[in-house]
């Protein structure tokens, strides 16, 4: 992603572990949504791993509105919507 142009992705869409297992030192959420047009769409465990993060808090810090939220099981859908 670092090679990315901005707002290259019209949709950025992750399942698990390639989110879930990056440290919180690298700003993630920041990069996601730096190269995200449109829409980002995480299936994902929110707890019990090694680098929990505060999805929502993040996205909307940076520009992203949460417009879908499902859990299934142990995981959950997250849809987020660029805001202009």
């Amino acid at each position: 992603m670092f090679n990315s142009k901005d707002n290259f992705y019209d949709i950025l869409f992750s399942r698990g572990a390639s989110v879930e297992l990056i440290p919180p030192t690298f700003d993630l959420i920041k990069e996601i949504s730096r190269v995200t047009k449109n829409f980002v769409i995480l299936f994902i465990s929110e707890n019990g791993h090694a680098y929990p993060r505060f999805w929502r808090y993040e996205f909307k810090k940076n520009n992203m509105k949460l417009i879908f939220n499902k859990k299934y099981k142990s995981d959950t859908l997250l849809v987020f919507k660029k805001e202009f």
